[in-house]
């Protein structure tokens, strides 16, 4: 992702980012797109109690990689959608009431910003 945005920046155009799950991307004409879909890792530490988990990641697939270990991730009701997506923009999932929305229990990031420099971020 970092090297697309610079290839944008580096030529001035416009750069949106299409992540997983539902919604509609638009981008200007002659920009770049980029996808998140091949982004899709998802790595449980069940010790530590948390996930790494990659752009492009359905909630479907921290599910699946949290449920062995006995641990619920706070989800919504559709596996289909995207966690960048739920997570940031809204998270309220069935568990909310107990334990909160889903950004409340993130512990970090590693975002790319807009002049494609790479930054790690915590809460």
């Amino acid at each position: 992702m970092r090297a697309a945005v610079q290839f944008a920046v580096s030529r001035d155009l416009a750069v949106a980012v299409q992540s997983t799950g539902h919604g509609v991307t638009v981008l200007d004409e002659g920009g770049v797109l980029i996808s998140t879909k091949r982004m899709a890792d998802v790595t449980v530490d069940p010790q530590g109690r948390y996930a790494r988990i990659e752009a492009g990641a359905r909630w479907e697939q921290v599910v699946a990689c949290a449920e062995p270990h006995g641990l619920v991730p706070p989800s919504g009701s559709a596996g289909h959608v995207g966690v960048a997506g739920y997570t940031l923009a809204g998270g309220m999932g069935l568990l909310a009431r107990e334990f909160g929305y889903a950004a409340d229990h993130v512990r970090a990031l590693d975002v790319v910003t807009a002049d494609g420099e790479l930054r790690h971020v915590t809460a």
